[in-house]
């Protein structure tokens, strides 16, 4: 039983989304043990741990005393080390690469621009993932359909993205990119990845090793050419757990499932999107 992201886990997942199911969580499953890839204070994990005790008489019994932990923590050295790490996923809208690099990247742009949308998808406002073939390299993309006048507005924005992995009942993986402007908002491009599928895994793989992918926008009028192709870069710790994730799906059970476990990642979705979204406007704003 996980659920992870960039900073933290889930601590209890039920069987099902029944009222029943989330009871039975609560209160009988021990919560799951922080990812020791986060580097978490242990004082930090004390306090966590301690504030989703089984027994009220456990847990702190004031918000006073929550904060108090709170402020000793942060004073100590074990802590402000940790924070100062989180600067490490911070996301980078550029890369910085060599002539040679650069005629690679620019030939497989021109392989990318060459395709039109698939016949099998609707010529609908739908996001999914790809991989594209090439003489050296495979190249993860993400393919997007929006309205003309929404591809001239999302062009040239901030591109963002973050990714939520769920490993019971099922592997499976929540990819967010988002198309930022604080003066016109977000545009989120959302897609599941099935880490139980040699597809899954192996994109997902190539995600962390690339580093990054491509977007491509096609317009829903124009479906013939992909009418704007955009750069995205990842994080190189965001990159070591995609490696990670795809590496550890091979080994778990899969299950049907999927329906329940990609509502559970919307769910987290939603509640990640203001953060998100506070966290863009106080590095990218203006």
């Amino acid at each position: 039983m996980m659920y992870e992201m960039l900073t933290g886990e889930m601590p209890v997942l039920p069987e099902t989304s029944s009222f029943g199911s989330w009871y039975k969580a609560h209160h009988d499953l021990q919560p799951e043990p922080f990812n020791p890839e986060l580097n978490l204070p242990s004082s930090l994990q004390r306090l966590v741990m301690k504030c989703l005790a089984k027994s009220p008489d456990q847990r702190p019994q004031t918000v006073e005393e929550i904060s108090q932990a709170l402020k000793e923590l942060a004073s100590q050295d074990s802590f402000i080390t940790w924070r100062r790490t989180l600067s490490d996923y911070s996301y980078k809208d550029t890369v910085k690469v060599t002539d040679a690099q650069d005629t690679l990247h620019n030939s497989l742009d021109k392989i990318c621009l060459q395709y039109s949308w698939p016949k099998d998808k609707p010529q609908g406002k739908i996001v999914f993932p790809a991989l594209i073939p090439s003489e050296t390299v495979p190249i993860p993309t993400l393919w997007g359909m929006l309205d003309s006048s929404d591809i001239l507005k999302h062009k040239s924005r901030t591109r963002y993205n973050q990714f939520l992995f769920m490993t019971k009942p099922h592997p499976m993986m929540l990819w967010i990119t988002v198309l930022y402007k604080r003066s016109s908002g977000a545009k989120w491009l959302p897609c599941y990845l099935d880490l139980k599928t040699k597809t899954g895994q192996r994109l997902t793989h190539i995600l962390g090793t690339q580093g990054g992918y491509r977007i491509l926008l096609f317009a829903q009028d124009l479906p013939q050419s992909c009418q704007h192709l955009l750069h995205a870069s990842i994080a190189p710790k965001q990159c070591t757990l995609l490696q990670e994730w795809a590496n550890t799906s091979k080994t778990l059970k899969g299950s049907n499932k999927k329906k329940m476990i990609k509502q559970r990642l919307k769910q987290e979705f939603e509640k990640l999107k203001p953060k998100i979204l506070m966290k863009l406007e106080g590095v990218y704003g203006g």
